[in-house]
């Protein structure tokens, strides 16, 4: 019976993982639970024995709160030798022909580890991106996290040199500024916090805009209204509100029709185009999925942010 239970366990688990990966926004634990029908405790035990076999699963209270699984730090694609694969395949052909209880959570997950590491396909996977951080950039945020991290475990009090987007030329001065917890999107890090004690001090700060931090010997307590501001923030409704997405896309572009762009996606063909509409979280994922598809793409809803991306064209057409 216990291995009965554990292998329910395995496969639980297994589900719940893949779930999360499908997800590019937090889920909720009562989402969880009624999908897979376990109590919240129960999701927590799973989410906690994830994080222990090394999943990144971060977890964030509040309206737009949950779990989110850090999919940057799922294992890539390797290379491997001749040997290893034929390694592999003995592996595969022992497990095919044994009798383990959960001979098929085995064999699904070898499925899985193949993949990965191209032991069952000939497509030849590159990764290619178009910027990097600078060595010198990287350096400074790597500098600027360690401390920000010190002062948070320590609840300690620093000031910083911050450099906010702003058309005029700025001389940035020493604030004072209470760090409660980091976010990261996007592969861009943040810290937020506050720089008093009041709640319209609530910042999302960027760390590769630090142009300087420094501790000072004064300590604070965590704020109180923190999950309350952070839902209430500008950054957290540009990143976590939900939205239903209307795309026309031209016929002769049906490349773009071969991915899944969101949740509850719907496809649908007319004689000179199609109609593309899904549920997606985010105005800044949205705005960066209409530009990467050109002239090809136009955005019918939401009407919102379809007007921000008209306010966007025209400054960009004005540069050239």
């Amino acid at each position: 019976m216990g291995d009965l239970q554990q292998t329910s366990k395995l496969k639980l688990s297994y589900e719940i993982l893949i779930f999360l990966y499908s997800k590019n926004y937090f889920t909720k634990a009562e989402e969880l639970s009624e999908k897979f029908n376990l109590s919240n405790r129960s999701i927590r035990r799973i989410i906690s024995d994830l994080r222990d076999l090394g999943y990144d699963i971060i977890s964030q209270s509040g309206q737009y709160g949950g779990y989110k699984l850090n999919r940057s730090n799922i294992i890539l694609p390797v290379t491997m030798t001749n040997l290893h694969k034929q390694a592999w395949l003995d592996i595969e052909t022992t497990v095919k022909g044994s009798d383990l209880v959960n001979k098929d959570n085995a064999l699904q997950l070898l499925d899985i580890i193949g993949l990965q590491s191209q032991l069952k396909t000939s497509i030849d996977t590159q990764v290619f991106s178009t910027k990097k951080l600078l060595d010198n950039v990287k350096a400074k945020i790597e500098a600027v996290y360690e401390t920000l991290t010190f002062a948070i475990n320590n609840k300690q009090r620093v000031e910083i040199k911050y450099k906010s987007l702003n058309k005029k030329p700025q001389k940035t001065t020493w604030q004072e500024f209470r760090p409660e917890s980091f976010q990261v999107f996007n592969g861009t890090i943040y810290v937020k916090g506050y720089y008093d004690t009041t709640s319209e001090s609530f910042r999302t700060l960027r760390l590769s805009r630090f142009e300087a931090i420094r501790l000072i010997n004064k300590k604070y307590s965590f704020n109180d209204n923190f999950n309350e501001d952070n839902d209430n923030s500008a950054f957290s409704r540009s990143i976590y509100k939900l939205y239903h997405v209307v795309l026309k896309i031209d016929k002769g572009n049906h490349d773009l029709m071969d991915f899944k762009y969101g949740e509850n996606q719907i496809n649908q063909e007319f004689l000179d185009h199609f109609i593309l509409e899904f549920d997606l979280a985010g105005d800044l994922l949205i705005k960066e999925l209409v530009f990467s598809m050109g002239a090809y793409c136009r955005l019918l809803e939401p009407t919102s942010i379809r007007e921000d991306i008209k306010k966007e064209l025209k400054a960009m057409i004005s540069k050239y």
